[in-house]
């Protein structure tokens, strides 16, 4: 797919022409427009790093190992439910939003280390009248691992939060295994709307950075001879570094 980005100086030079200073009120809305839909939107459409993590699959007689992620755009996967926390369908997942003798306010918890590939997570909650009303995920990665779980202290009340990340584990073993990626459902399919929900072939890249086997071959992620969407595989049983592009449309 080929797209135009034009260079900062052309950028510049059209600022320049269409918005110069405006003492005799000559600038109009479609110049303004011009500038943003014709020249900034446009250099700014194409592929964006969505997802950076360590995957590995599955291989007979043992059990799948979960992802690690280090870096996820929630803008294209499952988005955090601030109201309904407790979602199995939610990054992070909440055991509770019942917290009773707590005291009202909004308060923040950092979990991890942002320096030792362990991990970390920084999240933002609201209590009211005994109860978490909201709750959203600030930072998350770093080697974060599917399925951790943190005790989070809400006055005498612990919390049991529970990641359940962007890519999970599928079914099948070694050719067969498959990784799931769960896209935003907030996101039209089609429509008016040019933007795709789905991860497909045609708008979603892999990079892959893994290790070579014993036979000289390389892990890739690929999505081929896998038929459901949004799913895809990798080629080998070693452990690699997948980065995800997704084209924004």
């Amino acid at each position: 797919m080929a797209i135009l980005q034009y260079p900062k100086r052309k950028i510049d030079a059209k600022i320049e022409e269409l918005i110069t200073n405006n003492n005799n009120k000559e600038i109009s809305a479609a110049d303004v427009r011009s500038i943003i839909k014709d020249y900034v939107t446009q250099s700014t459409y194409g592929p964006v790093l969505i997802y950076a993590g360590k995957l590995k699959r599955k291989v007979v007689g043992s059990n799948a190992t979960p992802p690690k992620d280090w870096y996820f755009n929630a803008k294209y996967f499952r988005e955090q439910s601030e109201t309904n926390p407790t979602s199995s369908n939610n990054p992070v997942q909440l055991s509770t939003v019942n917290v009773p003798n707590s005291v009202d306010g909004d308060f923040s918890y950092y979990f991890g280390n942002d320096e030792d590939g362990s991990g970390y997570l920084f999240i933002e909650y609201t209590v009211l009248s005994n109860v978490i009303t909201k709750f959203s995920i600030v930072a998350a990665g770093g080697g974060l691992t599917v399925g951790s779980t943190f005790n989070l202290p809400v006055q005498n009340n612990t919390v049991v939060l529970t990641y359940n990340g962007v890519i999970t584990s599928g079914g099948g073993s070694e050719f067969s295994h498959r990784f799931i990626m769960h896209p935003n459902g907030n996101v039209p399919t089609q429509g008016t709307n040019p933007f795709i929900r789905n991860h497909v072939k045609g708008n979603t890249l892999f990079v892959a950075n893994g290790f070579s086997d014993t036979s000289g071959n390389n892990t890739i992620a690929t999505f081929d001879n896998v038929a459901n969407t949004n799913e895809f595989r990798l080629s080998e049983d070693q452990e690699a570094f997948i980065y995800i592009y997704r084209l924004t449309l």
